[in-house]
């Protein structure tokens, strides 16, 4: 299966993955997202020629939100009503959410390595978007206010945005920067393999 075909299939999972957990968190089947999930890195992990470097790349980034997530949880920027793990942990929602964002690391999001600043911007907007579309929904809440915890999240999405991008080149440095579909585009062509 063509990169291009691919990247279209990580898009669309990664949308439906965010509604899905969200959804499913702001409402009786909290499950529901992360098994929808599971079923996206199943199929990510049998469709990518580097399974095991991916598979290293979802664990390790799963546990870098978990950890992010748990620094804004006992900061009070954001707060579930159920469900939390631990004090530190977030609900299995939220943590899955974190495992469908490392399956665009190394496709998707290629065209971020090397571009930090487009990635800490990249990383502030989407992730603070991303929270406070999960607020609006119902699925948690920023008891800080919405401004200081959508900056809060900004502010953690800048960081760890980088840095993941920046980790995911060094576990699979073989992975193009251009993922397939951007050069398609900009050069006019057909598909390629």
């Amino acid at each position: 299966m063509s990169r291009r075909i691919r990247v279209i299939i990580n898009v669309v999972a990664l949308q439906a993955g965010w509604f899905v957990c969200v959804m499913g968190g702001s409402g009786d089947f909290p499950g529901i997202g992360p098994g929808f999930v599971l079923a996206h890195v199943c199929l990510h992990l049998l469709l990518t020629r580097e399974k095991a470097r991916d598979a290293v790349v979802i664990v390790v980034v799963t546990i870098i939100g978990i950890v992010a997530d748990g620094v804004l949880l006992r900061t009070g920027a954001i707060a579930f009503d159920s469900g939390v793990l631990g004090r530190w942990i977030a609900q299995l929602w939220m943590i899955a959410l974190w495992t469908n964002f490392a399956t665009s690391l190394n496709l998707t999001l290629a065209f971020l390595r090397g571009r930090f600043a487009l990635a800490t911007l990249f990383g502030a907007i989407g992730g603070a978007t991303a929270y406070w579309g999960g607020v609006r929904f119902g699925a948690l809440s920023m008891p800080l206010g919405e401004w200081q915890g959508a900056a809060a999240v900004a502010l953690e999405w800048a960081i760890v945005t980088p840095f993941l991008i920046w980790i995911s080149a060094r576990l699979s440095p073989q992975i193009p920067r251009e993922p397939e579909l951007c050069a398609t585009i900009s050069a006019g062509q057909g598909n390629s393999p």
